[in-house]
């Protein structure tokens, strides 16, 4: 999957979440569950948002131009080093206990980046073609 990565302005960014955040949690929900089958919201205000909130989480940072799946990989990595030195020479529960937290950090950041690619996906077609009600636009 490509990443887009979104250049985002301090107030564009203050918008997303302001408009994402008076949303309910069954609203916000429901976006994020129609998203993950492509299926765009039902409005076109809950659209907007669930777009603008996707752009928002796949904003330019220093974290999103690296590859999701490293800080799993890493993570992993340091909790077999930390369990090989814990057997070899008795040290090594620290790093056991740190490469897990980071694999799981790693893994819901992942999880939370695929979802904003469908929030962005799904939303994007009903802005630009029209209501959610109409469905998508005919090729």
């Amino acid at each position: 999957m490509r990443d887009d990565i979104f250049p985002l302005t301090k107030a564009e960014r203050r918008a997303a979440r302001a408009r994402w955040r008076q949303l309910s949690a069954r609203e916000r929900m429901r976006a994020g569950r129609l998203a993950e089958r492509g299926l765009p919201a039902p409005s076109r205000e809950l659209s907007a948002a669930t777009l603008q909130w996707g752009q928002y989480m796949l904003q330019r940072t220093w974290s999103n131009r690296i590859p999701r799946s490293s800080m799993v990989v890493a993570g992993l990595t340091a909790a077999i080093l930390g369990l090989l030195a814990q057997l070899a020479i008795g040290v090594g529960w620290v790093l056991v206990g740190g490469g897990l937290v980071a694999a799981a950090i790693g893994w819901l950041t992942w999880s939370q980046r695929r979802l904003a690619h469908a929030m962005v996906s799904a939303n994007a077609v009903v802005l630009h073609h029209g209501d959610a009600a109409s469905g998508p636009p005919d090729r």
